[in-house]
Formats: C-alpha cells, structure tokens, sequence
C-alpha cells in the first residue's frame, strides 16, 4: 500500500471548497461513484453548528484525499466547514492510490454509522439493502455450511463477496422485489441465489409459489413451508426465527427437488447449525 502523508492542518471554507470540487472533478471525468455515503444535510447543519459557535474539537479523526483527488472520508465536514464560514483543525492524511480506496473507505468507522448496504451502494451496487444482508447467509451457507458463525463475518467480508458477485445478487434481489411475501427479503433473496445456482427456473418457481401458492397442493413441500410462513407471521408465542426459517428453506427445496411430500411443519425451530446441500 502507498506510504500516505499525515499532517495537521487548518481547513478554511475556501480550501474546503477546492478539496471538494477535485472530488467531485474525479467522479465527474472518470464515471466513479462518489464512495462516501450520501450526503446527509442534518449532520452537516450540526457539524455546521458547532463549528460556527467555535465548539468543533479536532479529536484526530482524519480527512482522507487520495492522490487523484478523491474523498472516500470528509465529506460532511468539508461541507459544514463552507456552510458555516468556519475554519477548523483536523488531521489531512493524503496519498492514497485510486486502486486503494475501496480498502480505505470499507475500514473506515466500521459500526458506526457505515454499514455494508452503504459501502456496496457507493460501489455502484443496486438493491444493495437486499444484497447486504443477503451476503451473510450466503457465506455463511457456502463457505461455512452453518449459521452459528454469521457473528464472524465482518463488514469488509460482506462488501468483497457483495462486489465480486454483484451481477447474480442483484439478479436475485430484483426478482425477490417483485415477488416477496412472507418470509424476509433477504432470506428470500439468498434462497433465490443459491436455488439458482442448481436451477434458476426452479428457484423462480420456488419463490413465486411462496408468494401466491397458486397451483399448490397439500403434499407440496413447498405448500407446507408457506403454510408455516402465514402462521409464524400471525403466530406470536411460536415464531420462528429468522436463522431456522434459512435452514428451513433449503430442506424445502431439496424435499421438492427429489419429488418428496412434506405435509406438516412442525413449531420446534430448525436445526441451523449443519445447513444441508441443495441438489
């Protein structure tokens, strides 16, 4: 990684400026998306506030500046920095390689208020709210073949395999939009990537039938997983939990698959510490 250059410095409105407009000069010529979230006028104004009323603290949190001129971090400083006429200090740390900022951004205030759907939509990700949560299932089932780790996996994680497969999920996550019902989206979209992977047609079917059960019949394996779906969202006292409701999907669609019946689900939760394979 490229050696960046720390220094403290006095941000003025009119450096402000000039550092924003090279952002935005870069995103403008090269077609790149602007990486930082979006801009929130609410925090600007309190930023805004404080630095107007001298009560803005440099607390070494940095403005980040690639060499070409990006910003993956500062933005809403900057920008309270011209709204409020107002100097301030801050660390500017500068140099990085355009090749580089993807790690820089994705590492950065990780638990704060960045989370995954906000670091794949400034990737130029759609649906990135279906992708984002979708992704821990789909690691957790492809890579580790249990649920019991999802806690493990790190918003860095969700980010690289949400990019690296982009074209599939949001190919799933648009069908799940048009068809969801019952069951969470995401659960509905990570089904539908991973069916897909066997047979996109009968994962299309698969989640079609859940949604409209039209042409069901009581023996489906499927009928039965919906029948379950209604219940647990009427159900209070026996819900079933999100992780099970996974497992329970791909035991579904494997019972389908190999032309089993399944007539009844029972209330116990499902077993998601050994995820099954799908045939």
């Amino acid at each position: 990684m490229t050696m960046a250059i720390s220094k403290f410095v006095t941000i003025t409105p009119k450096m402000a400026e000039d550092l924003l407009n090279a952002h935005q000069d870069v995103v403008d010529k090269s077609g790149f998306p602007a990486l930082n979230r979006i801009i929130n006028d609410n925090t600007v104004a309190q930023y805004a506030n404080d630095m107007s009323k001298g009560n803005w603290v440099a607390n070494g949190e940095t403005i980040k500046v690639a060499e070409n001129g990006r910003i993956p971090d500062g933005q809403h400083r900057l920008w309270a920095c011209i709204n409020s006429g107002a100097n301030f200090d801050t660390l500017l740390v500068s140099g990085f390689k355009e090749s580089e900022i993807d790690r820089v951004f994705v590492t950065t205030d990780i638990g704060r208020v960045k989370i995954p759907s906000a670091f794949l939509s400034a990737s130029g990700v759609q649906y990135s709210g279906l992708v984002a949560p979708a992704v821990r299932y789909l690691i957790s089932a492809k890579e580790h073949g249990t649920l019991t780790k999802m806690h493990m996996i790190t918003t860095p994680m969700v980010v690289e395999f949400g990019k690296k497969h982009a074209d599939r999920l949001v190919d799933s996550a648009a069908f799940v939009a048009k068809h969801h019902g019952y069951a969470p989206t995401s659960i509905l979209t990570a089904w539908h990537y991973l069916m897909g992977e066997k047979n996109m047609e009968d994962a299309g079917k698969f989640i079609k039938d859940l949604k409209d059960g039209v042409g069901l019949h009581k023996g489906d394996p499927v009928y039965a997983l919906r029948e379950r779906l209604i219940a647990n969202k009427a159900n209070r006292n026996q819900k079933l939990g999100a992780k099970p409701m996974f497992a329970l999907g791909l035991y579904i669609w494997n019972d389908r698959r190999r032309n089993g019946t399944r007539t009844v689900i029972k209330a116990q939760q499902m077993d998601y510490s050994k995820l099954p394979k799908l045939f």
